[in-house]
């Protein structure tokens, strides 16, 4: 069977077509966002916001590129889907892995934009890293975090703690809301798909309650 896209089902080739289309238009977009920051004057708010569409921006096109290195010729295989073994993570892997709190910061920052609540983050003075590539644990704590964030409600609290576990990384999340299954489902990817790919680097969610009575996600990162 030929790997080209273009000698793929329709519906594949029309979404590797879209796919490259958002692209351009992401690109689109980032060309004045970053000529727009080399504007002399700009106030310190409108320099944070127009920093924060490249930084999304370039997040976005990041997600994008992944898809379409995974469905092009040379991409990764579905057993290495599967197993977290594609060539890619396992060089990333090697050379140190993904600083949690930086993505874990990076995400705060982004729900910020939307939600006047207040978020905390604790963590280690070492760094704290794992082996999942970057772009998919943002994708990971971005969900969950807009999980909590939902729950918690605009006056709302949400707690980030990290820490080292042994061989491992674990970030929780909680948040002061009234506890699972009593706010309406998001358009996120959830947490079934977020432990998916946690589960391809042999890590786990833990589901359970905050003291408050809100609820605890629990990530343990490789």
């Amino acid at each position: 069977m030929s790997a080209d896209p273009c000698e793929a089902a329709p519906g594949q080739h029309r979404l590797h077509r879209t796919s490259h289309e958002l692209k351009q238009l992401i690109a689109a977009v980032l060309f004045p966002a970053a000529a727009a920051l080399e504007e002399p004057g700009l106030s310190p708010a409108v320099r944070r916001y127009l920093e924060r569409i490249v930084w999304q921006g370039n997040w976005m096109a990041d997600m994008i590129q992944d898809f379409l290195r995974q469905v092009q010729p040379g991409g990764m295989h579905q057993d290495a889907r599967q197993s977290g073994t594609a060539r890619g993570e396992t060089v990333h892997a090697a050379i140190g892995g993904t600083d949690v709190m930086e993505v874990v910061n990076e995400a705060v920052a982004l729900a910020a934009l939307t939600w006047p609540g207040r978020a905390t983050v604790e963590s280690p003075p070492a760094p704290a890293r794992c082996r999942l590539h970057p772009i998919l644990l943002r994708r990971v704590i971005f969900n969950v975090l807009s999980n909590a964030t939902r729950a918690a409600g605009p006056s709302g609290t949400v707690t980030i703690r990290i820490r080292r576990e042994e061989d491992a990384t674990m970030v929780s999340v909680s948040d002061s809301g009234p506890g699972f299954g009593k706010i309406p489902t998001g358009s996120g990817i959830g947490l079934a798909a977020a432990a998916g790919i946690i589960a391809r680097y042999d890590g786990r969610i833990e589901l359970g309650s905050d003291m408050g009575g809100g609820a605890c996600v629990s990530l343990w990162l490789p």
